[in-house]
């Protein structure tokens, strides 16, 4: 095996490495996969113009090896810039995908119409086969795949919660609408993502709840009473600080404006601007809770947030 493929095969493990370590959230696996996957373009893209420099009439396989360097140094780069959101993946994307499909239609006319001799086959089988087959996925998997579907599959939160976590909110909530699964099956999901988070919460699995109110959420952004949930598990099991506090609150925010009758929303919101110190804002949630639930055993804390 030459020091070419050698190396080419350590950089496609360490990218499927990276991407491991970016799904279990590890710190530094995206500064490893910018690393690794420039390097591979770059070797590609230079071992693509050595191969062209070089080639020879008498070869006739050299038109596969350059066409696919090229191709796989341009995946390189398009699936780098897929895998952080990078704007300028909309335009390498398609390239990429495009140049993968040619490679394939030069390997089945060498292959089934063999076009060249058994030992170029052998040499296109080892230097070729492994990065075609893991760049074809990659790519495959970044064209067919909306944002939502892309994130889940290959970072380890949900696209909900990253999508609020970097954008402002009504931005995020266009992204949203625009991702959001829909289906049957998604809502179906979504409900059993929500009852295994009771349930959890009942155990006091509460980390565990809450990832399961998260993908609750992710499954169907419109569930009034997972933001609900999702609130409470913030505020109660959480070590605040001033980010959860505005997290539980946007949750409470998003619960309410889903189902503007919902008491525990307005409970959760209360209570949580009650301990943020914004007792105006928590007399006018808890009065609203009382009024629509009556029995609710809040008038204490009503009394301290209004101040009467």
């Amino acid at each position: 095996m030459s020091r070419f493929n050698k190396s080419v095969i350590l950089f496609l493990l360490l990218t499927c490495l990276g991407l491991v370590l970016k799904k279990l959230m590890i710190p530094g696996a995206s500064l490893l996969l910018v690393i690794v996957l420039t390097l591979l373009a770059i070797i590609y893209f230079i071992q693509g113009i050595r191969t062209n420099i070089h080639r020879s009439e008498e070869d006739n396989s050299s038109g596969v090896f350059i066409a696919a360097f090229f191709a796989f140094s341009v995946s390189s780069i398009a699936f780098l810039f897929r895998v952080h959101y990078w704007s300028a993946a909309s335009l390498f994307l398609p390239i990429a995908f495009i140049s993968l499909i040619a490679v394939a239609l030069l390997l089945i006319r060498y292959f089934i119409f063999r076009f060249t001799e058994r030992g170029t086959e052998t040499k296109i089988i080892k230097e070729l086969t492994f990065p075609f087959l893991i760049f074809s996925f990659l790519i495959s998997i970044s064209v067919i795949t909306n944002q939502r579907q892309f994130h889940n599959f290959f970072k380890g939160s949900t696209y909900e919660s990253f999508v609020r976590k970097m954008y402002p909110e009504n931005e995020a909530q266009l992204l949203l609408e625009e991702n959001q699964c829909d289906d049957l099956p998604c809502l179906k999901r979504a409900d059993e993502y929500f009852l295994r988070g009771v349930k959890n919460d009942s155990l006091e699995k509460w980390d565990e709840a809450f990832d399961d109110y998260n993908k609750a959420i992710d499954y169907n952004i419109h569930f009034a009473e997972a933001y609900c949930r999702r609130a409470s598990n913030r505020m109660l099991h959480k070590e605040l600080d001033a980010e959860i506090i505005l997290a539980a609150i946007r949750d409470c925010d998003i619960a309410i404006s889903l189902d503007s009758t919902m008491v525990m929303a307005y409970v959760r919101r209360g209570f949580t601007q009650y301990n943020a110190k914004h007792l105006d804002k928590a007399c006018t949630d808890l009065k609203k809770a009382k009024q629509l639930d009556s029995t609710l055993n809040i008038d204490k804390y009503i009394k301290y947030s209004c101040g009467n």
